[in-house]
């Protein structure tokens, strides 16, 4: 399947053309654009719902909702969540998730009422959707990748929450047909509120890291270089890139 590298056509840096082309991809809209996420949600994210205070702008409609944040903005976990039923289900179809980060992720969490504003990325338990080629199951301060066959993910990709009673199960898919069980969890508290939610994270626009970090260090060497990957995790500032 051919792919088209994004690249920005008016790139910041412009003076030496040896520079252009890396800030070019550095500052393309798939790396720094307005636009974080888009996708489809199996309810309305209605008047039931509630936004912590962070910055940043939802777009929402019947079934789905989009989220953009100016990259310069100081970036910060959100979360949109609602109360548990005792039964309940929940499924969020991803169709776009800038690629931040491999680390930075989107998921769903369940968590108590009384401590999900505070909560950050730490939650009861929690299904999250990579930028990189994995999803990422949690609880508490414990977590699990789940590692895929491919290198790439190719959207949309899915996840799902269901509630039985006191056992909740954290479900993902490739397409939104065969679903692969990722967690049960199984709640503790009969007696406290909990909540179901989406959670942003996706936190490193990597524009300011590659030209503080490595950009100056971009130089072929055929022994010590190393490949080129854009969108990939940023090795420390001692490794060079070809």
């Amino acid at each position: 399947m051919k792919k088209i590298l994004p690249i920005n056509q008016s790139p910041y840096i412009r003076a030496y053309t040896e520079y252009a082309y890396p800030d070019a991809i550095m500052s393309s809209a798939f790396r720094i654009g307005k636009s974080m996420l888009h996708c489809k949600t199996s309810e309305n994210i209605g008047t039931e719902w509630n936004w912590d205070k962070n910055s940043g702008h939802y777009i929402i409609e019947q079934n789905s909702f989009s989220y953009e944040e100016d990259y310069l903005e100081q970036p910060k976990v959100k979360h949109i969540y609602r109360k548990m039923k005792d039964k309940d289900e929940f499924t969020i179809q991803i169709n776009y998730q800038q690629y931040t980060n491999m680390w930075d992720y989107v998921g769903l969490f369940i968590d108590y009422e009384d401590k999900v504003a505070d909560s950050g990325n730490e939650h009861i338990a929690l299904i999250g959707n990579y930028c990189g080629s994995m999803f990422l199951v949690s609880e508490g301060e414990s977590e699990q990748d789940i590692f895929l066959e491919h290198d790439r993910k190719d959207y949309p990709v899915y996840m799902r929450i269901i509630k039985n009673n006191m056992e909740v199960e954290f479900s993902y898919s490739l397409d939104g047909k065969e679903w692969t069980l990722a967690k049960v969890y199984k709640l503790k508290e009969e007696n406290r509120q909990y909540v179901l939610g989406i959670q942003i994270s996706l936190l490193a626009r990597q524009y300011y890291k590659w030209v503080f970090n490595n950009f100056i260090n971009l130089r072929f060497d055929l022994n010590e270089g190393s490949d080129m990957n854009y969108c990939n995790l940023m090795k420390r500032d001692s490794k060079n890139y070809t």
